[in-house]
């Protein structure tokens, strides 16, 4: 390997250390924020001629708890049906009246 591709080398671990420590610190800014997601960055090495030669940032995705996202979607559920549930009980108890009526 000559000079300039372990240069290369080190400079694309580098690169990619840097972004995966920006995203970090994204995180770390965006922890109290409402709405945020965890971000990950995501590293593949980098091939060229049957040799690794480096590092790259495949991409920057969200990390989303599936398992939580189904909870808050059927509670979301129920509570949209209780809520209509209700409205239409006062809307009868409106039409009806009470029993002082």
């Amino acid at each position: 390997m000559s000079i300039s591709g372990i240069i290369h080398t080190g400079t694309s671990g580098l690169t990619a250390a840097q972004t995966r420590i920006s995203v970090s610190s994204a995180n770390i800014t965006n922890a109290d924020t409402d709405g945020y997601t965890v971000k990950h960055a995501t590293t593949a090495a980098t091939v060229a001629g049957g040799r690794v030669n480096g590092v790259t940032v495949v991409g920057v995705g969200n990390s989303i708890d599936t398992a939580l996202m189904h909870e808050v979607t059927d509670a979301s559920a129920v509570a949209a049906y209780d809520a209509t549930l209700a409205a239409h009980l006062d809307s009868m108890l409106t039409s009806l009246g009470t029993t002082e009526d």
